[in-house]
C-alpha cells in the first residue's frame, strides 16, 4: 500500500497551490500565512487542514520544541510569491509590490 505524502504550504494565501497538491493525492497538513482572510479560505478550501498566522521569519527563530510544535514533519514544503503583486495579470504595474509584504 503507497503512503499518502504529506505537504506544508508556506504563503498559503487562500490554498491554490496546495489545491493542486491535493487533486495530485498529497495530504495538506498545514498553511501558513499572515493574510487572515486568505487563512480563512484556505481552511474552508482545505477541509482538516489548519492554518498558523504571523509572520514566517519570526516562526522560524522560535525554538526548536516550539518550532516543531508550529510546523510538523512533512514529505513536502510548498510556497508562493503573493499572488496580487506578482500576477502576470498585473501587466500594467500598477498594483504596489509592497501589498504582497503586509
Amino acid at each position: 500500500m503507497r503512503r499518502e505524502l504529506t505537504v506544508i504550504d508556506i504563503y498559503c494565501g487562500a490554498g491554490g497551490f496546495s489545491e493542486g497538491f491535493n487533486k495530485a493525492g498529497f495530504k495538506i497538513l498545514k498553511g501558513y500565512d499572515i493574510w487572515e482572510r486568505g487563512r480563512k479560505t484556505f481552511e474552508y478550501n482545505q477541509n482538516g487542514a489548519g492554518t498558523v498566522g504571523g509572520d514566517i521569519i519570526e516562526l522560524s527563530k522560535l525554538p526548536d520544541k516550539e518550532f516543531h510544535s508550529v510546523f510538523p514533519d512533512s514529505d513536502i514544503i510548498i510556497g508562493s510569491p503573493p499572488c496580487v503583486s506578482f500576477s502576470n495579470s498585473n501587466k500594467s504595474g500598477y498594483v504596489s509590490k509592497s501589498l504582497g509584504i503586509t
